[in-house]
């Protein structure tokens, strides 16, 4: 009878999991991007040069690699096998959504910060004379990456017939940050009224300046709460690497006992959600 527990235990695991699946499986595939097109987007705004195909194929095969090195290490069973399968193409699917996603806020990130020296570039431009696109074809000669590649990219869809302001509508939606936003709204609208659009951007250009001085000081209010987020979080992974470190009997029952893989699946499911719920602590909507 006990030896049955640890089988019935992982078939009730698999049934949950299952109905979890059916259950939220639309839900999964928006928030994981397993969309074509969402896919598609999320890959041109990360600015990975691969097809979404190709990067496809490529999280399959990290994931078909890491289930086959534990599968061998740990020595699994059938059952653990297969927990331990859904569990890193779990893991694997949310990954290469978190890679990403970080590689996509990098780059608007670094496209942020040169906002403001692009809006002061462009109310220069205008107020000696040169026009909304000259100004952006100036900005493209003169700056780095991403600023540059946005920028050229805006004036390449209005050599091809693209109005001006829909480009930059489009560059703001490409960028969905409020400061991109506010850009290509000011400049829609004094098109639309009329106006100093130079003094325009200057002054957006200050509102930029000061926003940015405002999340400094909350990452500098908020520094303390992150370390120690971080600390939690990982002072049970190295504790656990102690433990079968110094302790080879009680190593090798969390490494090689399907009792140990479920508390190993666990100790990594609690993890997951401190996580997130420490990121969401700190996070500041304002």
């Amino acid at each position: 009878m006990v030896g049955v527990m640890p089988l019935a235990i992982a078939l009730g695991v698999i049934g949950i999991g299952a109905l979890l699946f059916i259950s939220f499986w639309e839900q999964a595939l928006k928030r994981l991007s397993f969309s074509h097109k969402g896919l598609e987007r999320a890959v041109s705004a990360a600015h990975v040069n691969v097809r979404p195909q190709d990067f496809i194929l490529i999280v399959v095969a990290f994931v078909a690699i890491a289930w086959v090195l534990l599968a061998f290490f740990l020595r699994l069973n059938l059952v653990s096998g297969a927990v331990t399968l859904a569990a890193v193409a779990a893991l694997g699917a949310g990954g290469a959504r978190l890679w990403l996603g970080l590689r996509a806020k990098a780059w608007q990130q670094n496209f942020l910060g040169q906002l403001e020296l692009v809006l002061r570039m462009m109310s220069s431009s205008l107020r000696v004379g040169l026009g909304l696109r000259q100004a952006m074809v100036l900005v493209t000669e003169e700056l780095a990456d991403p600023a540059r590649h946005e920028f050229s990219r805006v004036v390449g869809e209005s050599n091809v017939g693209v109005p001006l302001l829909d480009a930059l509508d489009q560059l703001a939606e490409r960028v969905p940050a409020g400061e991109m936003q506010m850009m290509a709204r000011a400049i829609r609208v004094q098109s639309q009224t009329g106006g100093d659009l130079g003094q325009v951007l200057e002054n957006l250009a200050d509102t930029i300046k000061d926003r940015r001085r405002l999340q400094r000081r909350i990452n500098a209010l908020t520094s303390q709460g992150r370390a120690s987020g971080y600390i939690l979080v990982a002072l049970p992974v190295f504790v656990g690497l102690f433990v079968v470190v110094t302790q080879h009997q009680m190593g090798e029952a969390l490494l090689f006992t399907s009792i140990g893989h479920m508390v190993i699946g666990a100790v990594v499911a609690l993890e997951v959600m401190a996580g997130a719920a420490i990121a969401k602590i700190l996070r500041f909507d304002g």
